[in-house]
């Protein structure tokens, strides 16, 4: 018997290569607002903010984070208009919509207005069924057009309706 032990060791650490310039701004305000360095956080949010070349989906996701500085510092309703400003930017995207409404259901929750949370989370949870049928419909679609030897887009799945309204029973929990 030869003694075949094999070590491992850790990788090293390296930096995400090939990544977007937003992808890497947005990282870096994240961190800031992990590391509850609100001022630097809003600051380079604000910076990319004003860049006129910023689409609704990416200013969507720097609202979120913006919303996520003002709940951490205690502004809950404030924080809910900015996830409500948020939500509507990205609302026609097939995962982006859920963050903002469950994150003004959570600051809503917080305000306390609870009245508004539920219909809020009510609301988030019709968005998850209408997004899933139509995924549903345009199944079906290409499931015939590939019957009939024609080709067929498939759209990318949705948020299911069990996970929104089991990530909306933890928030009211």
């Amino acid at each position: 018997m030869g003694n075949n032990k094999r070590t491992y060791r850790k990788r090293p650490y390296q930096p995400p290569g090939g990544r977007a310039p937003i992808s890497l701004a947005l990282r870096d305000v994240g961190e800031d607002v992990a590391k509850r360095k609100y001022a630097k956080a809003l600051t380079k949010a604000n910076q990319l903010l004003v860049d006129p070349t910023l689409v609704a989906e990416q200013r969507s996701r720097v609202l979120s984070l913006v919303a996520d500085c003002e709940f951490m510092q205690g502004r809950y309703e404030r924080a809910a208009e900015i996830h409500m400003q948020s939500a509507s930017g990205c609302m026609d995207h097939h995962r982006l919509w859920f963050r903002p409404l469950l994150g003004c259901v959570r600051s809503l929750l917080k305000a306390p207005h609870v009245e508004e949370a539920v219909t809020m989370a009510q609301h988030a949870l019709d968005v998850a069924k209408t997004k899933m049928a139509q995924f549903d419909a345009e199944v079906r679609t290409a499931n015939r057009r590939l019957a009939e030897g024609q080709s067929a887009g498939i759209p990318a799945l949705p948020i299911r309706p069990s996970v929104v309204a089991s990530r909306f029973a933890e928030q009211f929990m």
